[in-house]
């Protein structure tokens, strides 16, 4: 498994990441993590979730904002775009597992 890769389910999915990408769909949900496993496993809790924004910085409280999205970037290809400040993690099938 690469650098930019969270394992999500061995039998299933995985995540991946898009630095400095940010992914403008409505979000489900927005929540401040410790880390982007953190993020990804609230989307995994959230049956409405499909990928997520992670912020590319820690606040003050070193949390990162964590936005849980409707979509992801297949559907919304157009609405897909580089972002200094952000990181854009979506799911991967991975068949074989």
């Amino acid at each position: 498994m690469g650098p930019n890769t969270l394992q999500q389910n061995s039998e299933e999915r995985l995540y991946s990441r898009h630095e400095f990408h940010y992914l403008n769909v409505p979000s489900v949900g927005k929540v401040m993590v410790t880390d982007e496993f953190e993020c990804c496993f609230k989307c995994l809790r959230n049956p409405s979730c499909f990928s997520v924004n992670l912020a590319a910085s820690q606040t003050v409280s070193m949390k990162l904002w964590c936005e849980l999205l409707s979509s992801d970037k297949y559907r919304d290809v157009r609405e897909f775009n580089e972002n200094m400040t952000w990181h854009h993690f979506f799911t991967v099938v991975v068949s074989g597992f």
